[in-house]
């Protein structure tokens, strides 16, 4: 923190040391501090790729050349303005915020600031030990590409921690990340392990990783508007037919997951098997500080084409999943399952969801595998059709409420109150009928778990993740192009669409002109 000259520190020209006891006086001065963080007189500093660690920082002419400069320099409430450029180096910030005064790493203009380590590493590393704690960090507005074996962004904490001593209150804001992992056991966009109280919005993720975003031995996390794609991960560092997933919230407890959409994704690689999903909702039993996944809500989602199935619960070993809340999920022209709740899950709460397409097997089931039980769930307000299987496949014992649910036009089983049926002419917008209100829709924002009146479309910085999702020399770096087979291209950057136009025109209607006149 400032210093804010307590030896001298006076009143009208009375020295207040005197008069005041030292802790007052130091709760004097970070009052001071606060107030004039507050009032915009935090120091903005500069960063550039042809900066000087000679300079001082302040100005765009006199920028720094290293954030391990920067960090001699930062203190709570100040801002690091990158400028345009590719920084060779690992953002790792070795400094901390505080509450009402985080400190501030963002892009002077949005997405062209890039980071990617010249070799092996993290693009942007945000760590604490016992010893040496990060929180109330922001970054805003960077690409982040990954460099050998690791993932693009990664928060985490080490093993043997406290909740205290958690990483903490980080903000990640309108931020990409491109993975470079194709062998470990690494994820493009990592949140975990002992990460709390953090806020990840606006961003996205693809390329080289088992999995795109994941937030796994976690408390507290907040995921708001991501788009995330699944493209290759060969594995042949660790455990080459291990899931591979768009979204996983593993181990993580008291968690919002709100507009997420995860699309396009990619098969699995050649002489490989998998378990695949969009979506992932998981547990296990482990030593770790976060055992189990509890009460985290999955919030209006969308998961669209692709292997694999829609969204897959699993509580894994020893305690089951617990108090999950689905609401206002969409999925559509997967592979297997829409919905499959599989195994050790208690007490779920699955409302206005809608399953179609699904080329396989059932839009929702609920199905207990041997000695994993599933308990106290309820399934209502859904809308499953025009799957290959069943609408809806479940046990009876792990069932506690099933009502007002629609299934029409499925491969298998009988129709259920089909009167009841929305219309779908778009799939975030279905035409409801009024009292009976089944299926999912998204339309609006939710924050904090609430759902607003704030528009969600068009889509926040679409323009710049297709430039990035569908850049053409990411996809053939990922195999992503139509040569390879079925499946490979992705079907949203072959189209030519904005994201917003994609999503709405994908049962073949013209977007509203109210979303794009």
């Amino acid at each position: 923190m400032r210093n804010y000259s307590m030896r001298s520190l006076q009143l009208n020209g009375v020295n207040l040391q005197r008069w005041i006891s030292p802790a007052l006086l130091s709760s004097l001065a970070c009052f001071l501090f606060m107030a004039f963080a507050a009032t915009g007189l935090a120091t903005v500093y500069y960063i550039s790729p042809s900066g000087s660690d000679g300079n001082d920082g302040l100005t765009e002419k006199t920028a720094l050349a290293t954030f391990v400069r920067s960090y001699s320099f930062l203190e709570p409430g100040d801002t690091l303005l990158l400028l345009d450029g590719t920084y060779r180096q690992q953002l790792n910030p070795q400094v901390s915020g505080e509450q009402n005064a985080p400190i501030t790493f963002k892009a002077m203009h949005l997405g062209k600031a890039i980071i990617e380590m010249a070799s092996d590493g993290n693009a942007v590393l945000v760590y604490s030990t016992n010893r040496s704690n990060r929180r109330y960090l922001v970054l805003d507005g960077l690409i982040a590409r990954g460099h050998g074996e690791f993932s693009a962004i990664r928060l985490a904490s080490s093993d043997r921690i406290t909740e205290e001593q958690m990483t903490n209150n980080i903000t990640v804001r309108n931020c990409g990340a491109f993975g470079s992992a194709s062998m470990k056991n690494k994820v493009v966009f990592d949140v975990g392990n002992n990460v709390r109280d953090s806020l990840i919005e606006d961003v996205w993720a693809y390329g080289f990783g088992r999995k795109a975003l994941q937030v796994f031995g976690s408390m507290r996390i907040t995921v708001r508007r991501a788009v995330v794609r699944y493209d290759y991960w060969d594995g042949s560092g660790y455990k080459p037919n291990d899931p591979r997933d768009d979204f996983s919230g593993y181990n993580t407890r008291d968690s919002i997951f709100e507009n997420i959409i995860a699309l396009d994704s990619a098969p699995t690689p050649p002489n490989r098997k998998a378990d695949r999903s969009s979506f992932v909702v998981a547990g296990n039993e482990t030593p770790a500080l976060v055992s189990g996944s509890s009460f985290n809500k999955y919030l209006g989602l969308l998961a669209l084409g692709g292997e694999g199935s829609g969204l897959a619960v699993d509580g894994g070993s020893g305690s089951p999943n617990q108090g999950m809340v689905f609401e206002n999920i969409i999925i559509w022209d997967k592979q297997w399952y829409g919905f499959n709740i599989q195994g050790n899950d208690k007490g779920s709460k699955i409302r206005y969801i809608t399953t179609g397409g699904s080329r396989e097997l059932t839009g929702l089931r609920v199905d207990a595998y041997p000695h994993h039980p599933i308990t106290d769930t309820s399934v209502t307000n859904c809308f499953s059709t025009k799957n290959k299987g069943r609408g809806y496949y479940y046990g009876e014992a792990g069932l506690k409420v099933f009502q007002d649910n629609t299934a029409t036009h499925n491969g298998r089983g009988h129709d259920l109150e089909p009167s009841y049926a929305p219309q779908l002419k778009y799939l975030v917008r279905p035409a409801m009928v009024k009292g009976h209100e089944r299926g999912g829709t998204m339309l609006y924002r939710y924050v904090d778990g609430e759902l607003t009146d704030t528009p969600l479309w068009p889509w926040p910085n679409e323009e710049l993740i297709r430039q990035q999702m569908c850049n053409t020399d990411d996809l053939q770096a990922v195999g992503r192009i139509a040569a390879n087979g079925s499946g490979w291209e992705p079907a949203w950057c072959a189209s030519g669409k904005s994201l917003t136009r994609y999503v709405w025109e994908y049962l073949g209607n013209k977007i509203p002109d109210t979303l794009y006149p």
